[in-house]
């Protein structure tokens, strides 16, 4: 049986100051304005620093009839189904300004040795 390989692709964030703040999935893209993804992934784009953003989404995410938050406290609730409803919408905005590109992923990750 041969090993197989498991290579991290972290979430795209941004410097601010001595903190990296998360700015490419989840919770963040749900309850943050749809303004604080563009700004944080548009140093990714093609031409500056020319590497992927890497985002993600939970399944439940966009499909809001599939989120169970019942039992929770107020706080959970609030983070959990803030803005379900805007996020296929905004995904597809987001797609549409950076293409999922999976060559160009598969470059990045193939340079870096810990993959």
């Amino acid at each position: 049986m041969t090993a197989a390989r498991l290579c991290e692709a972290p979430a795209s964030t941004v410097r601010c100051g001595n903190m990296n703040l998360p700015v490419a999935g989840g919770g963040y893209f749900r309850i943050l304005p749809y303004a604080w993804t563009r700004w944080g992934i548009a140093p990714l784009e093609p031409g500056v620093e020319r590497r992927p953003a890497i985002f993600y989404l939970h399944p439940w995410e966009i499909d809001p009839r599939s989120a169970a938050a019942r039992g929770r406290s107020c706080l959970s609730r609030f983070r959990h189904y803030r803005n379900l409803d805007k996020t296929e919408p905004r995904l597809a905005l987001a797609a549409a300004r950076l293409p999922l590109r999976s060559d160009v992923l598969r470059a990045d990750i193939g340079q870096r040795s810990a993959c």
